[in-house]
């Protein structure tokens, strides 16, 4: 089943004259030439890279710099009272408590 279209399948001469002449800027090698100072200049993907490792290793850093912070938190959170006088060696050394407390180990 078909319908019939409306519209031909032919060129208007009358459209297309109107087309034309509205969508023509005059002037083609002036906006050719405008056109093309527009657009930036291509940069090599080394370039690119090199624009970017800065922030990159500074994020990195910060990163780092934060994680390191929380380790350290997790790790005074983890050790009780008894771990830490061992560590700062405020008793005699007991060498069995202080392999524990580097292995991770309580007694």
């Amino acid at each position: 089943m078909t319908h019939p279209e409306p519209f031909g399948d032919q060129r208007d001469a009358r459209l297309d004259a109107v087309l034309r002449e509205l969508l023509n800027g005059g002037n083609h090698e002036a906006f050719v030439t405008h056109v093309m100072g527009q657009i930036q200049p291509r940069v090599s993907a080394w370039d690119e890279l090199g624009r970017w490792a800065r922030p990159g290793i500074a994020a990195a850093i910060v990163a780092l710099a934060m994680l390191g912070f929380w380790g350290a938190l997790q790790i005074e959170r983890s050790l009780a009272p008894t771990d830490v006088v061992e560590m700062a060696g405020l008793e005699p050394l007991d060498t069995d408590g202080l392999v524990g407390v580097a292995l991770g180990a309580t007694r």
